[in-house]
Parts: structure tokens; sequence; C-alpha cells
């Protein structure tokens, strides 16, 4: 339970439609919006768990892929509605007499370094105080709730918590940008020798190393299906191919078919994946496994060892976990 000045409240979203009730739907979240201007010349704490090479890349000024009006619109609306949430849950924090601290600059960073954690509340439950990270995702990436937090979030609330020296923990929550799906809290603890080490390779990077950090290479991944009337979900299939961040990166100068996923690479491309599409390696099937690419057997197997192989419905947690 969040224990605050105003009652008890299972979880953040009852927390924030309080607030907004509180004020018949018009809440004052003006002065809690995160003001903070982005910089491209400068190590980011929030950037641990990203491509080192694309990190390098922006600070060396590479060009930026160019991007439609449409997209950029697109973007500009996802990002406010993301701000407003932050906000309004700062906002219902205060009203409830919880917060800590919001958008305030990480104190001790070293030179070259920048970052600002969302905000601290006070738990009255354990008497302890908690750094709280939002992230507002589509709907449909409720279905892989299983792989949360993503590892880029844990780090990046590691890096939050190894500054903020008063903080017991950190929480990130994954919030439904259309309401559908409730939101769901992944506690992170402390790691602060693993965050000092990811600084000192992006400082030596940056300031030592003077050709780029490596390609990130391909990756395995899976898919899993719904086992017919039964919570249950099991492997279906094994894949190869860039990881994530590749589709998304600022300098993968290309084109991707949305059909298909294969990509065209421009010529004056600033970066490219190591492969530039994902192929299926095997279909894992009732009755066993059909190797669609056997070259990647072995290694898928030993990969697969240490993956999730199944998961119910019923195991998504609820957000007080």
């Amino acid at each position: 339970m969040i224990i605050t000045d105003k009652g008890d409240f299972p979880g953040f979203q009852h927390l924030r439609a309080a607030f907004i009730a509180a004020y018949r739907g018009n809440p004052p979240i003006a002065g809690y919006w995160n003001t903070d201007v982005w910089r491209d010349d400068t190590l980011h704490i929030s950037e641990l768990g990203r491509c080192p090479r694309m990190q390098m890349l922006r600070l060396q000024g590479a060009p930026k892929k160019v991007r439609s009006w449409d997209a950029l619109s697109n973007e500009a609306l996802m990002f406010y509605q993301g701000n407003v949430i932050h906000a309004l849950t700062v906002g219902a924090m205060d009203w409830a007499g919880i917060l800590r601290g919001y958008e305030q600059n990480l104190p001790g960073l070293p030179e070259g370094w920048t970052g600002h954690y969302d905000a601290v509340w006070e738990n009255r439950e354990l008497g302890v105080d908690v750094a709280w990270d939002g992230k507002t995702v589509r709907s449909n990436n409720f279905n892989y709730w299983y792989s949360w937090p993503k590892p880029k979030d844990r780090l990046q609330m590691q890096g939050y918590l190894k500054y903020l020296t008063d903080v017991d923990h950190g929480q990130v929550e994954y919030i439904d940008r259309g309401g559908s799906n409730p939101p769901q809290v992944r506690l992170i603890d402390r790691a602060d020798d693993i965050v000092f080490r990811i600084m000192q390779s992006l400082e030596y990077d940056h300031v030592v190393n003077l050709d780029l950090p490596p390609k990130l290479k391909p990756e395995f991944s899976l898919t899993y299906r719904k086992v017919t009337n039964e919570p249950l979900h099991l492997i279906s299939g094994i894949y190869y191919g860039p990881q994530w961040e590749c589709e998304w990166c600022d300098y993968l100068h290309g084109v991707q078919d949305k059909k298909t996923k294969h990509w065209t690479i421009f010529p004056e491309t600033a970066c490219n994946p190591e492969m530039p599409d994902k192929v299926q390696v095997a279909k894992v099937l009732k009755h066993g496994t059909e190797w669609l690419l056997p070259e990647h057997q072995e290694a898928a197997l030993e990969w697969v060892k240490d993956q999730l192989q199944s998961y119910t419905d019923e195991a998504s947690p609820s957000e007080g976990e």
C-alpha cells in the first residue's frame, strides 16, 4: 500500500485517479513538468544500457537520419503524453504528502556526465525513500510484460541509485499510454559496481579510444504461443537477427520494409547492423523442434537454456509487487 496524507492507495494508478478527482479532472501539473533540455554533447546516465557505438556517434556529431514530418509529429505527441503522465504522477505524490524530490540533477556526477531522476517518494510502509521512474508504452507492449524490466531500464535506474545515496531502491512503472492495461511496477536494487564499470568503459570510448565501439552483434529472440483453453504460453519460435536498437537508431540511415522487415541501407550510412534481417532459426512444435537453419542449432540451444521457457497469464505481476 502507498500510505499518504490523503489515504492509502493500492498503487500509483489509484493515487493518480484520486488526484485527478480532487481537482475535478484538471489537476495543477504545470509546475511538475520536465523542462530539462537534452544535450547531444555529453554522456547521459539514462543511456547506460544503450548501444555504446550509438552514443559515440552522437558525441562525435555524426549526421542523424532525416525523418519525415509525420514521424516527428507523432513523436512530439508521444513525448507530450509521457510528460503529462510523469507530471501527473509527481503532482499526485506532492498532493498526497509523500514527494521527496523530482526532476533534479543527480548529485556528484563526474565531469562530462549529465542525468536527472524522475521522482523520489516516501514509502511510509517500509520507512524508506524510493526512486520512481515512469515508462509510458503502447498497449501492445503489455503482451511482453514477462520481459520487464527491460535491461536498459534496469541499468538506467541503477545509474540513478548510484548517485541517490539516501534512496533505498528504485521502481520502474510501465504505464499504458492508452489506459487499456493496469500499470506494472518492477523493483530495482542497486548495482553500483556494474554502473561504475559501464561508465568507465563509455568514458574510455569517448576520451581515449580513437575507433568507434563495435556494431551490435546479432542476437537470438523468442516468440511464444498460447496453449488452447489454457493460460499457459510456450516457446513457438527461435529467431536470429539485429538487436532492437538498430531499428530505432538515429544513425542507421536506411529504409525497412514493414512487412518483410528487410533493410535497404543507404551507402552514406553512419552505421548498419551486423546482419540486416531477422531470420527464423527454428519452429518449436508440439511434437518437437523443426530447425530451419541448422547451422545455428548449437548456439541457439545453449542460449535458450537461460531464457524463459513458459509463462502463464495469471503470473503477470500486479502493481504492488
